[in-house]
């Protein structure tokens, strides 16, 4: 039987490209010897910088994301244990060491702990 061969459609190679890039990415190839291997497969080389610019593109929004995620929740958690902690200097005005220590203690754990 004969191989039949055909030309793939810009929208198939840069799917392949997309694969092909993160699958090198993970791996822990660079952009150039990504472009390179795409540029064996048969990519074209400006296809192959645009799949690698997007690629890093998505990575940084998913880092910010991430980020921005983790700064929502340390400034409502905080809010939080602030407005305890005015409680309490509220129900027992005498004992200002308690909602301080509550919020030093809460401050240095979400500030110092690890991810």
């Amino acid at each position: 039987m004969e191989k039949q061969e055909y030309e793939l459609t810009e929208s198939e190679l840069r799917k392949k490209g997309l694969l092909m890039a993160d699958r090198l990415r993970r791996k822990g190839f660079s952009a150039p010897d990504i472009i390179a291997f795409m540029e064996d497969e048969g990519i074209p080389e400006a296809l192959g910088r645009e799949i690698i610019q997007s690629l890093v593109q998505d990575r940084r929004q998913k880092v910010q994301a991430e980020d921005e995620e983790e700064s929502n929740r340390l400034i409502i958690s905080l809010s939080l244990i602030f407005v305890v902690s005015l409680i309490l200097i509220i129900i027992f005005p005498g004992w200002v060491v308690l909602p301080v220590g509550l919020v030093l203690g809460a401050l240095s754990y979400k500030l110092f702990r690890k991810k």
